[in-house]
């Protein structure tokens, strides 16, 4: 990637005394090291995060721009490319940034680096919510929101740099709506930047612009499935409703690799839109399933499930292999923690093959997980890792004695593997655990407590532990176990989707 270090014009520089608490000023980097970080950043960190434009942000223009973005970028760099100087970094840039915040300072830097810093926080921070309202105020004090009353300057450093005022503004979007879907609290942004005009009209697109577009249009479909969510008493209205978002979300998705696509896509964005397009598809789902009349509901859930473990692929074939695993934060920690739950929760509906499928799958997550975590316990990685393993644990621990179904039950029957998947699997679940049991999990389960500390504070996954509870045996008058291989679904009691977390229906 073209850096262009000698096509951008430097700003003056601050004088000397302002810059004795950066991490060059500490003696922590020497500026070798910090031009090598940011290169790293560039690279293979931008993508994730859509902010700060190579051609302009080089680490000797940041440094002399902003002290708290130029400590932001290393600090976030640092986090996988030099963990030993991890801590010290982010002190230092953490530092920076609560005196900006302190001293009402209005720059654009701040915005970048509140968000930077908040992107790739650890699990245990929870500064998260109020330092990234303070950048979406001052986004709007310096007139991020507002558009282009004019041409793009002629200058290419400025224009740059004022196209990159409307990058961070997107990026706020992003942010934005993804905390609001996170804490289920009120969003800042009501207004979605029409990002594919604009990515068209631009004349210096970055690749990670396309992923911009592309997570605006799913933060949009997903808010209009929430309010189709409020037509739940007429399921054909909500069903034309949802299969119109679908149909929007994979023509979006489509455009993004046509011929005449405005950027090319990194294979990170490529990942990432993927499980976006599959993360909207399955709350399409579910809310359809949610609000189903019961002659729809197996094949609704058999799409969910199917979902559900494409997603799960993602995430072992797509970030895993290409390195993206190590940088996951929050959001996909939560969606793929939450997938993990619905699963286990359907679990209770599929046949004996089926359940060992999606134990397999969940398994190889975990397996995947624990390795992106590379030994540190204190990474989004290893707290999914054992997030899941212990959802594992408690499904496992929860299982009914299996016995058949009863043959005068068999019209309502369970889902199978080969409805999964064109694999047949013949393992059993306990086969399966028996296994692979000693070598996925060598790990002790995750503490009651992280549980509390962490996952309890999303909506979405608060009390999911808890809430497993052991199966109780159910019982025909002739001693059948109805809960084995669940195949008395016309049962009104065995069609509890609460856990969907749609809505109160």
């Amino acid at each position: 990637m073209e850096r262009a270090e000698d096509k951008v014009e430097e700003p003056a520089p601050t004088p000397p005394t302002t810059r004795r608490d950066d991490p060059i000023g500490q003696g922590v980097l020497s500026m070798d090291e910090c031009d090598s970080l940011f290169g790293h950043y560039f690279d293979q960190l931008q993508t994730c995060v859509c902010l700060l434009d190579p051609a302009v942000h080089t680490a000797r223009y940041t440094r002399r721009a902003s002290l708290h973005l130029f400590a932001a970028v290393l600090a976030v760099s640092s986090k996988f490319f030099r963990p030993d100087l991890y801590e010290t970094i982010l002190g230092i840039a953490n530092t920076l940034v609560s005196a900006a915040i302190a001293g009402c300072v209005a720059q654009i830097e701040l915005v970048q680096a509140i968000c930077l810093l908040h992107y790739w926080k650890k699990p245990t921070d929870g500064s998260g919510w109020l330092r990234l309202g303070h950048a979406i105020r001052l986004g709007y004090a310096l007139d991020l929101h507002l558009p282009r009353s004019g041409p793009l300057p002629s200058d290419e450093r400025e224009a740059r740099l004022a196209i990159d005022r409307e990058r961070t503004w997107i990026s706020l979007f992003c942010f934005d709506s993804t905390m609001t879907q996170l804490s289920d609290r009120p969003s800042m942004i009501h207004k979605a930047p029409q990002v594919s005009a604009w990515i068209r009209e631009i004349p210096y697109p970055l690749p990670s612009d396309g992923q911009l577009d592309f997570a605006v249009k799913t933060s949009t479909l997903s808010s209009e499935v929430r309010q189709l969510q409020s037509c739940k008493g007429n399921y054909e209205v909500l069903r034309s409703g949802l299969r119109m978002v679908l149909d929007d979300l994979h023509r979006s998705h489509r455009a993004l690799t046509a011929p005449d696509a405005p950027v090319t896509l990194t294979s990170t964005s490529v990942s990432i839109n993927k499980f976006s397009t599959l993360a909207t598809q399955l709350l399409v789902e579910c809310t359809s399933l949610y609000f189903a009349p019961r002659k729809h509901r197996v094949g609704l859930l058999h799409a969910c499930v199917s979902t559900s473990l494409d997603l799960l692929d993602v995430v072992v074939e797509g970030f895993a292999r290409k390195g993206i695993m190590p940088m996951i934060e929050d959001a996909h920690s939560v969606a793929v923690a939450s997938t993990a739950v619905r699963l286990i929760r359907f679990m209770q509906y599929l046949d004996q093959s089926a359940k060992a499928s999606v134990m397999r799958k969940l398994t190889k997550v975990v397996i995947v997980c624990r390795e992106a975590a590379r030994g540190d316990q204190g990474s989004h990685p290893a707290y999914l890792a054992r997030f899941i393993h212990a959802l594992l644990e408690k499904a496992h621990a929860s299982r009914a004695p299996s016995r058949a179904g009863s043959p005068r039950l068999g019209a309502a029957r369970a889902l199978s593997a080969a409805e999964l998947s064109p694999l047949k699997q013949k393992t059993t679940p306990d086969q399966w655990w028996d296994e692979i049991g000693h070598m996925a999990y060598a790990e002790a389960p995750q503490p009651f407590e992280e549980h509390q500390n962490f996952w309890d504070g999303f909506p979405m996954l608060a009390g999911a532990m808890s809430g497993l509870s052991p199966a109780v045996p159910r019982v025909d008058d002739h001693g059948v176990d109805l809960a084995g291989a669940f195949s008395g679904l016309q049962w009104d009691s065995a069609w509890d989707l609460s856990f969907l977390g749609v809505g109160t229906g």
